[in-house]
């Protein structure tokens, strides 16, 4: 009696015993239960998925006897004679062996005839893709329009090959790769049955081996089924099927990865040794750092590769990606990916493999462009933290040239207060030293006028006759300027400002308006044009007071009325007025300087401080 492989013998022989391919079977039932079957089907996936099968019980299914809930018998003649490939009304044909247009023109014929005994004839062809172009399309027509008691079943690995003319005839069923998880079941059950012993770790090595294909793993299974029990362990059985451990490769990994290359091409040169082959380790490196890829970037509660690793081997794994950056197992994934593409035609695989894993062994850290942004960054400020601390620190001036200046003039706008010095028996720790620098800076240094400055320099000669030119306290001008430095150069403000304004109608209103006069801290201002002021809306109004206060920095009022006289006579009132004021504080000064003079020859030696202009 011949001898059946475990492939053939447990071929599934029913749409109920298809493995993995659960939602296909439906498909194809739910037609036969409803009597609309296709005249042209095709099924496409990996090797080993379930493509023959499907079509042999489908033709099974069509031309039974006895039909059950969509189910084939299995006993009636049709039945027994498609099991046993014998029925000559189903007929399997390999296209890689009969691709030409003569075997297309040969079934052509032959359709015409009608079935022997059975109810349909059915044409399985096999690798359809391998088909030429010619007798794709003599076979074009037949495929649409078929005779009724004929149907075509196709079975590809390579469905892209097909033409769309191809595709567009037929019902297409895409099968997918069978889980790690169902193969290993599947197996644990035929162990079962054979009355094997194999371990959990023996039954995930042959699942991964089989990469998705039953019929694979059903081929190693049978490697090891008539071994002795002895024989049955994980290290025999890598030997056997010409796999390796996957602690080997995980260590050979984790020297890699700490840069230890010396460890990691002796422990490779090892299993070379033994057999395995380069092309099965770069696959097995690429599984590794692909499930470390996946651990690190997605939710802990959608973890579906954890199902292709045993426990233990998944904590492994988990462990050594603990160790390592998202980029740097990205660069590696790079490395042994770039390694599969040029090592397919190599006669070296083994040194190629080798140079790979010394180049995983140099790998640095890629550094994302945000980080380098955030780096450059906080160099910056320090480096401005720096540079500002040193510039405080060298701020020191003698004290006698102070003395030497309030008494060459009586025209300082500065008053020096005795509660500015610390004295000089008191003993001033660096810290203090620096807070003391920084205020006595912020009291005296003039203020340089900017753009957004708010205070208005009108520190300006009024007559020949008038003292020398002093510069008003910053108080002072506050309660009598409008705070700005462009008040009285309103066209020159208008132009650096409205530059940045994008909405022109504003634009041009703003440019319309004219500042009438500073009451209470809040500039008033108005046009010219009456007309055009009552025309713009509540909402516009609202706009032009916003913007102008955030570019001038204080409240504003809009008027009614004309501006023209009202401006000039508002700045002349408010010029006169400083005047006034302005001669009344120099008068104090005055006074006050003879007190500095007094305290300043109380205080010996140098203070820490910032010159006072003589101007």
């Amino acid at each position: 009696m011949d001898y059946l492989p475990l492939a053939r013998r447990l071929r599934p022989q029913n749409f109920s015993q298809i493995i993995g391919q659960e939602l296909v079977a439906k498909a194809l039932m739910a037609a036969i239960d409803k009597q609309k079957i296709a005249g042209a089907y095709l099924f496409s996936g990996a090797r080993g998925t379930g493509k023959t099968s499907l079509a042999r019980i489908l033709a099974k299914a069509l031309n039974c006897e006895n039909l059950a809930s969509s189910e084939p018998c299995s006993n009636c003649l049709p039945c027994r004679e498609i099991t046993a490939s014998k029925c000559p009304d189903v007929l399997e044909i390999d296209a890689a062996s009969n691709r030409g247009i003569e075997r297309v023109r040969e079934l052509r014929e032959n359709i015409t005839y009608l079935p022997h005994y059975c109810r349909y004839k059915v044409y399985i062809i096999d690798e359809v893709h391998m088909m030429t172009d010619e007798a794709f399309n003599a076979l074009l027509k037949t495929l649409e329009e078929p005779p009724p008691n004929v149907k075509f079943i196709m079975a590809t690995t390579n469905p892209d090959k097909l033409p769309a003319t191809i595709l567009s005839r037929t019902i297409r069923f895409n099968l997918n790769l069978i889980p790690i998880p169902v193969i290993v079941k599947r197996l644990s059950e035929i162990a079962t049955d054979l009355n094997l012993k194999l371990t959990e770790q023996v039954l995930y090595l042959l699942a991964q081996k089989s990469a998705g294909s039953m019929r694979d793993a059903l081929v190693g299974l049978e490697t090891i089924v008539n071994l002795k029990k002895d024989d049955l362990e994980l290290q025999n059985i890598q030997l056997l099927i010409g796999w390796h451990n996957f602690d080997d490769v995980l260590a050979i990994l984790n020297d890699a990865f700490s840069e230890n290359s010396d460890g990691a091409l002796h422990k490779l040169n090892q299993l070379l040794i033994t057999g395995t082959s380069a092309s099965n380790l770069n696959a097995d490196f690429l599984r590794f750092i692909r499930t470390m890829i996946l651990s690190k970037s997605i939710k802990a509660h959608n973890n579906y590769h954890q199902q292709e690793w045993l426990p233990n081997i998944y904590k492994k794994i988990l462990l050594l990606a603990q160790q390592l950056s998202l980029p740097k197992l990205q660069q590696a994934f790079d490395l042994f990916l770039d390694l599969e593409l040029k090592s397919a035609k190599s006669l070296f695989e083994n040194w190629m493999l080798e140079i790979t894993l010394v180049k995983l062994s140099h790998l640095q850290d890629l550094v994302g462009v945000k980080e380098m942004i955030s780096s450059l960054r906080q160099v910056a400020k320090t480096q401005a933290k720096q540079t500002k601390q040193a510039k405080i620190n060298t701020t020191t001036i003698d004290f006698s040239s102070i003395k030497d200046k309030l008494s060459k003039t009586t025209e300082k706008s500065a008053i020096l207060s005795s509660s500015d010095f610390a004295p000089h028996n008191q003993q001033i720790d660096s810290e203090n030293k620096k807070l003391h620098v920084e205020n006595v800076v912020n009291d005296y240094k003039e203020p340089t006028p900017t753009k957004d400055d708010t205070r208005l320099d009108i520190a300006k000669p009024v007559e020949p006759s008038e003292p020398a030119k002093s510069v008003v306290p910053s108080e002072l001008a506050e309660q009598v300027t409008p705070p700005t430095p462009d008040l009285y150069d309103w066209t020159s403000f208008l132009d650096k400002n409205l530059s940045n304004l994008k909405d022109n109608k504003l634009k041009s209103l703003i440019s319309l308006l004219k500042p009438i006069k500073f009451d209470q801290k809040v500039l008033k201002v108005a046009s010219d044009n009456d007309f055009i002021i009552k025309t713009i809306s509540d909402k516009e109004k609202l706009k032009i007071k916003e913007w102008l206060q955030s570019s001038c920095g204080f409240p504003i009022d809009l008027e009614y009325g004309s501006a023209a006289e009202t401006t000039q006579k508002s700045y002349l009132e408010t010029k006169e007025l400083t005047q006034e004021k302005l001669h009344t504080k120099i008068k104090h000064d005055i006074s006050l300087t003879e007190e500095v003079k007094t305290l300043t020859n109380l205080l010996p030696g140098k203070i820490i401080g910032v010159e006072l202009d003589e101007n």
